[in-house]
């Protein structure tokens, strides 16, 4: 995944605040999906889904740690489910995923 800048940030903030979508293109690695995984979620796969992170995210102290020293795409993941947003991926035709990060409805 290309290196999130400032601007990036402050626009997932707003997203997150006011609505609206920020979208992403990552690597596969970026993201927990092994070949299993793809298929149970047939058409979802190509369409859109959510990869929920772990609850360890919502306490305090372990949510620090992970932002002090987990990379570009964690701390957007940490950021967005804390402000109770959601990221919704679609697997691309070059092997990459869309991720669209939203407000939670």
């Amino acid at each position: 995944m290309p290196r999130l800048t400032a601007a990036d940030i402050d626009r997932i903030k707003e997203v997150l605040s006011n609505g609206g979508s920020f979208k992403l293109t990552i690597d596969a690695g970026d993201i927990p999906m092994d070949e299993a995984t793809e298929t149970s979620l047939g058409s979802k796969l190509h369409s859109g889904f959510e990869l929920r992170p772990s609850t360890i995210i919502y306490s305090d102290s372990e949510a620090a740690t992970i932002l002090a020293l987990g990379s570009d795409w964690t701390v957007v993941q940490v950021t967005a489910y804390r402000a109770n947003g959601i990221i919704v991926y679609k697997k691309l035709l070059d092997g990459k995923y869309e991720a669209d990060i939203r407000k939670a409805a």
